[in-house]
């Protein structure tokens, strides 16, 4: 058993926790961690979870770690099954040590935890030790994915036991911002979010509350500014916020409100004309009157009562500056303290940074500010980089902090970015220094809310998501399959090729046709360089019979065989030379699989029978999957968590037909 921090998730592959459950999958696969823990080691022995689990330690009377044990056993024990007499459980009590009492939510606090669970004597013992009872959270999810629930012993399980798992993020600030003022969302859905945020560890919701079109939040200082919202039923009140705050602490995750200004602000002046430069031209506040700030000063004294996480964002983009200079009183202002446009700009920016420094807030700013005036900026000052490519490193070399967000990899709206894209993104691209690194605080992914309601926001977040997740916890060169030895991307590439024939099995008719063809143009450089080249019988010729004993089905044992057979050196040599690393990552065996079976084309000709592989014409009808089984796959509509439980559940979204997440 040795340690191990380079094991990555197969990326194409879509197996649900109840189908690796299954003894014959589980003799092949690894739980899938998601994101992969810093560092772990296995074993190879089964554990079984007894359903009356107990949370033993001196930290068991936290309401956190309490409420957080409690949500675990919902997860894990969700099958509705009881304890039997005759069932034997090796493990019946989780021990959770925490250091520190502490249980303040804060920018940095330490998230790091062990888990270690062993087994001896047919008896077993789970540990999580760490330093914060949010650092115990992280270890909670990573032990609920641990479990699956084995359908035939009908009992929680823990496969490849003992397990011994070091983890730490890689970056303190790991976020997802929801836009709620183009798209109401309403306080259960938005919780909604916030679980599946818990179940990737991602930390911070950016609350994006207020925009041009609708202001939802209510604001006790100034309460006619809610009239912006789109109607009185479309609103946030105090205690809404509070609620969301708070369930938002319980699970480890800090919340970031924004308000954006000078611009973005048209909604503001429903209530309050007086913001407005003129009735013609209502965006960006009017700077010219000091009352404006007393406004902002008022906002952000009422949600420095509701928000309690030191960073505060200020917005501070995609500002007009035309709207001042073309409204004679305020471009006459502007001529009175000698301001340009552009120090308009500066003035307002600056101010509002001075308002919320003195309410105890970390000013955060969308990167135009730093591209205006870099050197006139707060020091205390976090640029988030949504726009240009390469400004974190910019934004570091002049000594302040970073966001990272690029919008060409990890906007959410932008519903053509594919998976792969927003996976291979890093926040340290073009950062070599360690000093600069430090300054990059991490990212977050940006759900704006022009494209997405209620009825789909959940779909456009996840899976993509999730791609971006591993990155703020797990360094490129941690996961890659560069970091690998080329035999060990020998077998990982054969284990690929046995997955790829069980995915016909999960994704069903519907929608194979879709995950064949998309498979394809991943793979297009695979096949024409690997497979056409090096995938030859014996005699220097392509394959093109199956052997006549695996004419029905092809077990797995007996599939191996049959690749090692013709995975010839050379192609073993070839493998990782002739690819480069991000062909690597996605190695896919849909040419192999469709030549070793003879198969003229991506018809889903393939399909599994127990756990073999029949063709399609001889698979009984009965054997087929039931809607009982469509009904499991489908669980997303009931809780994420079944999305997220997916081996790789960056493929999800295939599942549900979701052609734009690709």
């Amino acid at each position: 058993m040795g340690w191990c921090c380079c094991y990555k998730p197969t990326l194409l592959i879509i197996v649900f926790t109840f189908f690796i459950s299954q003894p014959y999958a589980v003799k092949f696969s690894l739980p899938f961690i998601w994101p992969l823990p810093a560092k772990f080691a296995f074993g190879n022995e089964t554990l079984s979870v007894d359903p009356t689990l107990s949370l033993i330690g001196s930290s068991a009377n936290s309401p956190i770690l309490k409420a957080g044990f409690d949500r675990f056993k919902g997860i894990v024990f969700s099958n509705g099954f009881v304890r039997t007499g005759k069932a034997v459980y090796n493990v019946n009590k989780l021990y959770v040590v925490v250091h520190n009492k502490s249980e303040e939510l804060q920018l940095g606090v330490d998230e790091s935890y062990n888990l270690l669970i062993t087994k001896a004597t047919g008896s077993g013992k789970m540990t999580i030790e760490a330093n914060t009872v949010f650092g115990a959270l992280r270890g909670l999810e990573t032990l609920s994915q641990l479990c699956s629930f084995d359908y035939s012993t009908k009992m929680v399980q823990i496969y490849k036991a003992p397990w011994s798992i070091r983890d730490k993020p890689r970056f303190p600030f790991r976020g997802l911002m929801l836009d709620t003022s183009r798209h109401y969302f309403p306080v259960n859905v938005i919780k909604q979010i916030i679980k599946s945020m818990s179940y990737a560890k991602l930390n911070v919701l950016h609350w994006h509350i207020i925009d041009e079109q609708s202001f939802p939040l209510e604001v006790p200082s100034y309460p006619n500014l809610w009239k912006g919202s789109y109607s009185e039923w479309e609103r946030y009140t105090i205690e809404d916020a509070y609620e969301i705050v708070n369930f938002a602490k319980m699970r480890g995750i800090n919340v970031m409100a924004e308000m954006d200004v000078p611009g973005h602000t048209k909604s503001w002046g429903i209530g309050y004309p007086d913001v407005w430069p003129s009735p013609s031209c209502k965006s960006p506040l009017d700077l010219s009157k000091e009352s404006t700030f007393d406004v902002l000063s008022g906002i952000m004294t009422d949600m420095r009562k509701i928000f309690p996480f030191e960073l505060f964002h200020l917005g501070g983009d995609e500002v007009n500056t035309d709207c001042w200079t073309n409204t004679s009183r305020v471009n006459k202002w502007l001529q009175n303290q000698n301001m340009t446009a552009n120090d308009a700009y500066e003035y307002f920016v600056l101010k509002a940074q001075n308002i919320a420094l003195s309410k105890n807030w970390t000013p955060v700013n969308w990167e135009e500010t730093f591209n205006s005036f870099a050197t006139k900026l707060h020091p205390q000052t976090i640029v988030h980089n949504w726009w240009s490519s390469g400004v974190c490193p910019k934004v570091v070399a002049k000594g302040l902090r970073c966001i990272f967000s690029n919008q060409r990899v990890w906007y959410l709206d932008h519903v053509d970015v594919p998976w792969d894209v927003v996976y291979n993104a890093d926040p340290l691209e073009g950062i070599q220094e360690a000093y600069e690194q430090k300054l990059v605080l991490g990212g977050e992914v940006c759900m704006w809310g022009e494209v997405a309601d209620t009825s789909d926001v959940q779909q456009t977040i996840w899976p993509r998501a999730a791609a971006a997740a591993v990155r703020r916890l797990v360094p490129i060169s941690l996961d890659n399959w560069s970091a690998k030895k080329n035999k060990e991307a020998v077998g990982v590439y054969k284990q690929n090729i046995w997955d790829e024939i069980e995915k016909a099995f999960i994704i069903g008719e519907e929608h194979r046709a879709f995950v064949y063809r998309e498979a394809g143009k991943l793979h297009r450089a695979f096949r024409t360089k690997m497979a056409r080249s090096y995938l030859k019988d014996s005699k220097g010729g392509f394959v093109k019979h199956r052997p006549a004993k695996y004419s029905l089905c092809i077990k797995q044992d007996d599939w191996d065989k049959f690749v090692a057979q013709h995975m010839t050196a050379k192609f073993q040599e070839k493998l990782t030379e002739a690819l480069s690393e991000e062909e690597r990552q996605d190695l896919g065996p849909t040419n192999i699989l469709f030549e070793a079976l003879n198969l003229p084309n991506y018809s889903g000709r393939v399909r599994t029978y127990g756990f073999g592989v029949c063709s399609r014409d001889i698979l009984p009808r009965q054997n087929r999957p039931t809607q009982m089984d469509f009904e499991k796959l489908y669980g997303f509509c009931n809780s994420l968590k079944s999305i997220l439980e997916v081996n790789n559940w960056l493929s999800a979204s295939m599942i549900f037909g979701n052609n734009r997440i690709w």
